[in-house]
């Protein structure tokens, strides 16, 4: 990807099948589509046990509005955990 592309883009490239690639199989940009997850209290609740991060903005609504989120929030690091599948 560029700095202008716009968030969200598919760049160019090939859009790969599920399964096993070496190294020298890949080429910049390919990619390939997963399952969607919808991420629920489970899924925060479980990272942060497993991660050790019990910081406020992602285990109590309140504190974390009073940041100016819409509510607590999922770590960041749990989103790669996602996008892997």
């Amino acid at each position: 990807m560029t700095p202008n592309d716009a968030p969200g883009d598919v760049p160019a490239g090939r859009k790969l099948a599920a399964g096993e690639y070496g190294y020298n199989d890949l080429e910049i940009h390919d990619h390939y589509e997963t399952a969607g997850v919808t991420v629920t209290e489970a899924h925060v609740v479980g990272f942060a046990g497993l991660s050790g991060d019990l910081f406020d903005v992602h285990m109590d609504d309140e504190f974390a509005r009073g940041l100016g989120f819409p509510g607590r929030i999922a770590h960041g690091c749990s989103g790669y955990r996602w996008r892997m599948g």
